[in-house]
C-alpha cells in the first residue's frame, strides 16, 4: 500500500466513524435507512440502463459498411470518406479494384470495388489490426464467442496451409477470418461468401 492510499483509506475510516457518532447521538438512523435504500435503488435502475445499453449495442444487425466505408459506393465516394489510398490494385481482367489503407499500430483496410456497368462499387471491406467492435465481437475475439454469438456459419472456407479459415454468415453481411481460434481480420460483405482463392483440399 503507498502512503496516498494509506491516507485516503484513513480519511475514510476516520469519516465512517465520525458520521457513525452523529446518526447515533441524533437518533437519525431511520433517515440513514431510507437514503441507503434510495441509493441502492438509483443503482439497480443505472446498471439496468448500462446493461440495455449494452444489449442493444452489441445485438446482430444487418451489416452495411466498415470502418467508415459503406457497401455499394463508388470509388469516389470511398476516397472522400478516407482520404487517399496507400496503395490501389487493380486485378488482370480490369473487373476488380482494391485501396489499401494503411493506418496506426499495423491495421488495414482494404476496399474491394467489382465493376458494375460503367462504375466501380464497393463489395467488401475488410479490417484488420487496430480496435474494431461489431455486435459486441472485435478482432481477437474468440471464434467461440462468434458462433455462440450469431450460430454456426453458413459458409468455411480453409486456406491451403490449413492455417487460416473465413467464416461467413451472409444473413448478417459479415465473415471473420480465424487463426489459432482468434479473430484477425472481419469483413463487410455484399457476396454469399468470402473464400480463399487456394483452398485446403484432403490428399
Amino acid at each position: 500500500m503507498t502512503l496516498g492510499d494509506g491516507v485516503f483509506w484513513a480519511t475514510l475510516l476516520v469519516l465512517t466513524f465520525f458520521s457513525l457518532y452523529i446518526i447515533t447521538n441524533h437518533n437519525k438512523w431511520k433517515l440513514v435507512g431510507k437514503v441507503f435504500a434510495g441509493i441502492l435503488l438509483l443503482s439497480g435502475i443505472v446498471w439496468l440502463g448500462v446493461f440495455a445499453y449494452i444489449e442493444y449495442e452489441d445485438r446482430a444487425i444487418i451489416l452495411t459498411g466498415l470502418d467508415g466505408v459503406d457497401l455499394g459506393v463508388t470509388e469516389v465516394e470511398v476516397i472522400l470518406a478516407k482520404g487517399a489510398a496507400s496503395e490501389i490494385i487493380n486485378s488482370k481482367d480490369g473487373k476488380q479494384r482494391t485501396l489499401v489503407y494503411e493506418g496506426y499500430s499495423n491495421h488495414t483496410t482494404m476496399v474491394m470495388l467489382v465493376k458494375n456497368e460503367s462504375n466501380f462499387k464497393v463489395e467488401l471491406i475488410c479490417k484488420n489490426g487496430g480496435y474494431l467492435n461489431i455486435m459486441g465481437l472485435g478482432l481477437y475475439s474468440s471464434e467461440k464467442d462468434v458462433v455462440e454469438s450469431l450460430g454456426e456459419p453458413k459458409h468455411i472456407s480453409i486456406n491451403s496451409e490449413g492455417t487460416s479459415k473465413i467464416i461467413s454468415y451472409p444473413i448478417w453481411n459479415i465473415s471473420f477470418e480465424i487463426e489459432k481460434k482468434r479473430v484477425t481480420e472481419i469483413c463487410a460483405m455484399e457476396w454469399e461468401r468470402v473464400r480463399f482463392i487456394d483452398e485446403y483440399h484432403e490428399i
